[in-house]
């Protein structure tokens, strides 16, 4: 991803409202930290850090590698209103990406989801990966939907795999996305 600092491309929801898709850089420590301290308690529960934790957030804008995790935002205004994450597997499972968003509600129903994950899926293929992997809260639905609505099939659903922080657990389904056209063969 040599390229990714001059990467931007401009989009336009549903509503026609532009928005600015580019990496996040050092200089959006806390823009990040506004976007994610407005977090819902609903939604919260069902992200997999403390983004509560200003300190946290920053150091995801503060130590990027664009070589392990290429971080998305979503700009309006000068304001962060979204984040895609396209994090590298390593050693053995380095063909294989691993997709997280988070949408700020006012954002969703307008079809940046959709738009960060093609962005994402385009990228992907770019880096040269055979995979994208997501793992999502079975009782998400209309998160699931969204992810199958571009692709990605259900290979997985793990029991109790996910715990809130009041210790109930939740079932995870494991999505996962062929980046690379499948063999044909012929007998």
């Amino acid at each position: 991803m040599e390229k990714i600092a001059v990467y931007r491309r401009l989009v336009k929801l549903n509503d026609g409202q532009a928005v600015l898709l580019r990496p996040l850089v050092h200089e959006d420590q806390e823009a990040l930290v506004a976007l994610f301290q407005a977090t819902p308690e609903e939604d919260r529960r069902f992200l997999k850090h403390d983004v509560t934790d200003a300190a946290l957030v920053r150091s995801w804008a503060e130590q990027i590698d664009y070589s392990q995790v290429l971080p998305i935002v979503a700009e309006v205004g000068g304001r962060i209103v979204g984040e895609a994450i396209l994090r590298f597997g390593q050693r053995s499972t380095r063909h294989v990406g691993e997709v997280r968003i988070y949408l700020e509600p006012a954002m969703r129903g307008k079809g940046l989801g959709t738009l960060m994950l093609k962005e994402i899926i385009a990228l992907a293929r770019r880096a040269g990966l055979h995979y994208l992997l997501a793992q999502i809260v079975l009782d998400q639905t209309e998160v699931i939907k969204a992810f199958q609505n571009l692709g990605f099939k259900m290979e997985a659903t793990i029991r109790d795999y996910f715990m809130t922080e009041d210790g109930k657990t939740h079932n995870v389904v494991i999505l996962l996305l062929p980046l690379l056209a499948e063999a044909q063969y012929e007998f």
